[in-house]
């Protein structure tokens, strides 16, 4: 019974933690939208591929490697440079009408294969997920309902919270199909330019983070 009760927690705790958006749900906006709702879910199979796999490394291993700084900054730069190409290509779609869009970037939205893998890049360039896996991990354990972490318990924890993460983009791309036939041409390109935005400062975010700790290293000091 404890058991199921962890799987439900993390699903939910998981679930609830991908509301907030950010460049996953900003793509998967972007394949609906056009008719590529296959796409999107691809992208959200890619998006939890590398968040498992950072759940298992949080996890099993106890992320050793996220304390050198050195790791954190090539990261961060990487990330910097992922969502600023798709900060780029938002902003461009949203100054051209609905019907006109880039070659490169009809290729991404309507690749399978391409959508995976913008959902895996997203997700492997922000280490820091394993933050809210080891958040995740101890408040389960402090209220009691996973007081000891077996390796039974750690992979269903890691699984059914990799699900509820990839639920919530699931959902919404259904969400977005299904009213996608009400959303008129000029709300699509204000939402390209708000969402181009939001692009723009999470990669500037990563690029800042990524430069204070590569700054930091004894060699720049």
């Amino acid at each position: 019974m404890r058991i199921v009760l962890l799987a439900l927690c993390a699903f939910i705790m998981g679930f609830f933690s991908a509301i907030p958006v950010g460049a996953s749900q900003i793509e998967v906006f972007k394949r609906v939208v056009h008719n590529h709702f296959r796409a999107a879910i691809f992208l959200a199979f890619g998006s939890m591929t590398s968040d498992m796999m950072y759940g298992f490394i949080a996890i099993f291993g106890l992320v050793p490697f996220l304390q050198d700084r050195r790791t954190i900054s090539i990261f961060g730069l990487a990330a910097a440079v992922v969502l600023g190409i798709l900060a780029y290509l938002t902003l461009r779609r949203s100054s051209r009408p609905t019907r006109e869009i880039l070659p490169l970037n009809l290729f991404m939205l309507k690749s399978r294969r391409m959508s995976y893998l913008t959902g895996f890049s997203i997700g492997f360039t922000n280490p820091l997920v394993i933050f809210w896996w080891l958040a995740t991990a101890k408040l389960v354990s402090d209220v009691g309902i996973a007081p000891v972490f077996t390796r039974n318990v750690m992979f269903t924890f890691v699984i059914f919270g990799g699900l509820g993460l990839d639920s919530y983009l699931i959902l919404l791309a259904f969400i977005i199909h299904r009213i996608k036939h009400f959303i008129s041409d000029s709300f699509i390109r204000r939402t390209y330019l708000v969402l181009g935005f939001i692009l723009v400062f999470l990669s500037l975010y990563f690029l800042y983070s990524g430069l204070r700790a590569l700054l930091s290293l004894p060699g720049h000091m």
